[in-house]
């Protein structure tokens, strides 16, 4: 039975490592960054590397669709999201695991399952899905999980191997996220993201051709973010319950803000009030693909 325990995604990190601005460097510019034990990295390594090299490349005259998912802040919550949210997508657009990456800052060493949330593996997801489809036909599906930080962006944290507090925290900014999709080439869009305050996202990321979907509006918290939690309030009323049921991706996003407000009502919460942008062109690709 669901638990209505609400809390607020709100950003907990003093510290942050920030994308570079948008339009200008690929790189992050890093401000706290641990180290990976040697043996997790190797293993981290290694099970990137079969991700990337599991991607299959476009099929000719087709529109294909790619997903990258990832659970940017560590803690099950936020990987499950990722994990169900990618399979959730691959059946509503029927593609599957050959054209989906999924990150986790959820670390398991010894049981890794995805490879880390790090800028860099998010910028070389990114690059590979961009590399394998054809970037003016096909259609690429961000979602990004996390806690996020009004007037700035969704944060990225990756626990303490070793012991308490963090090994990195960084903050992926609106600008960065538009930065490396401009950059990547990939033009037919669906950018989705769970945290508090992501409707500030829908601006700078505005295009014909891209469709966002955001937890809440730019001045509002979502809810449901505990780590033990499987899913956010979000994650769990537009994955598990609404686009199961719907032919349609953005009917799908409606159904679960009113599912989403009955239990914001329930719970006498601040209503987080969740946003959406479809471009002009999006109808045209959206038709081919939710056939």
């Amino acid at each position: 039975m669901r638990r209505l325990i609400a809390g607020p995604c709100a950003l907990l990190a003093a510290f942050f490592v920030s994308f570079a601005a948008h339009a200008q460097s690929a790189r992050p510019v890093e401000v706290q960054y641990g180290f990976w034990p040697p043996s997790f990295a190797l293993e981290q390594q290694r099970v990137f590397d079969k991700q990337l090299e599991a991607v299959k490349p476009q099929t000719a005259g087709k529109r294909d669709v790619y997903i990258l998912a990832a659970g940017l802040y560590g803690g099950h919550v936020f990987e499950n999201e990722a994990a169900q949210g990618a399979l959730a997508l691959q059946a509503h657009f029927n593609t599957d695991a050959s054209r989906t990456i999924v990150l986790s800052n959820d670390h398991k060493p010894g049981a890794t399952l995805y490879a880390a949330s790090t800028p860099a593996h998010i910028q070389t997801a990114l690059g590979r899905l961009a590399e394998q489809m054809d970037k003016e036909e096909d259609v690429a599906v961000i979602f990004l999980t996390s806690h996020g930080s009004q007037n700035a962006g969704i944060a990225g944290h990756e626990p303490n191997l070793a012991g308490e507090g963090a090994l990195a925290d960084y903050m992926i900014t609106p600008g960065a996220l538009r930065g490396a999709l401009d950059a990547s080439g990939i033009k037919n869009r669906i950018i989705i993201l769970s945290s508090c305050f992501a409707g500030q996202f829908i601006p700078t990321l505005q295009d014909p051709r891209t469709v966002v979907l955001a937890a809440a509006s730019p001045d509002r918290t979502s809810f449901g973010c505990q780590a033990e939690r499987d899913w956010t309030y979000f994650g769990d009323a537009f994955f598990a319950q609404s686009l199961p049921q719907s032919k349609s991706i953005v009917k799908a996003f409606e159904d679960a803000k009113g599912v989403i407000g009955g239990w914001e009502t329930q719970g006498n919460l601040t209503p987080s009030q969740p946003q959406s942008f479809v471009g002009a062109q999006a109808a045209k690709f959206l038709a081919e693909i939710e056939k």
